[in-house]
């Protein structure tokens, strides 16, 4: 056969057996190609009910722990109150330990204000150091005595250029004492009687304390009261109370 000739014909059944054999044959195609199929959708939902299942098991793994979750979370908020005790008592000691330390083991700062504000000190017979200068100009000799500090030590040109006065007056840039920062109330000239008209202004006048003082005081006080007497020590009067023996 070349290639100009026309294909054979397809082959035509000789006989009802044939018809019958090629009816057969093509009806268990059919069959094969349904139950292909079908496998196929069974295969698929099975595989979509997997996915579904896949899916909702952490869903289901998460309401499991959602009551786990809200125990820690009770469980974290009754600590709480606890946690919060403990700290603020941690505080508390940490603070008392501070308060005695700076009323019993501050020596070393003491002594070192001490010898700061000697030379601008009144001396145990009422006098103060000569050679001292003013703390502004270092060239004149303070001739005037801040009280209640009894501080000589700013001169009488910087007591005016410098506008440094009571804090009475309300007319002064300054009104602290530049050594030691105290407040000043009075200021009177060293006459060595400086200190008795400091206590007839007092009487005489009345001033109320300075709130800073105020609170100092009271602070000081507290923490003396609080570590004067130890836990396992006795106070004073009910030591002499309690009846002697014979």
């Amino acid at each position: 056969m070349d290639k100009y000739s026309l294909p054979p014909l397809p082959r035509r059944a000789s006989s009802k057996v044939d018809l019958v054999q090629t009816l057969h044959a093509r009806v268990a195609e059919q069959r094969s190609g349904s139950t292909a199929t079908t496998a196929t959708t069974d295969s698929e939902d099975s595989s979509s009910a997997a996915m579904a299942s896949f899916s909702k098991q952490p869903m289901r793994r998460q309401r499991q722990s959602l009551p786990n979750l809200h125990e820690s979370v009770t469980a974290t908020d009754q600590r709480k109150p606890s946690l919060r005790r403990r700290q603020s008592s941690a505080q508390d000691v940490t603070k008392s330990r501070t308060a005695k330390n700076a009323l019993t083991k501050n020596y070393l700062h003491l002594v070192k204000d001490f010898e700061r504000l000697k030379p601008f000190a009144r001396l145990p017979d009422g006098s103060y150091p000569r050679d001292v200068l003013c703390v502004f100009c270092e060239a004149h000799t303070p001739m005037s005595v801040f009280f209640p500090c009894q501080h000589k030590c700013v001169c009488e040109i910087c007591l005016k250029s410098e506008e440094i006065g009571a804090s009475s007056t309300g007319t002064r840039a300054w009104s602290h004492c530049p050594v030691c920062m105290t407040e000043i109330r009075v200021v009177l000239p060293h006459t060595g009687h400086e200190e008795e008209r400091y206590w007839q202004w007092v009487l005489e006048v009345q001033p109320a304390l300075p709130q800073l003082f105020k609170s100092e005081f009271k602070d000081a006080g507290r923490r003396l009261r609080k570590n004067s007497i130890a836990p396992d020590d006795q106070p004073i009067d009910q030591l002499s109370s309690e009846p002697r023996e014979a």
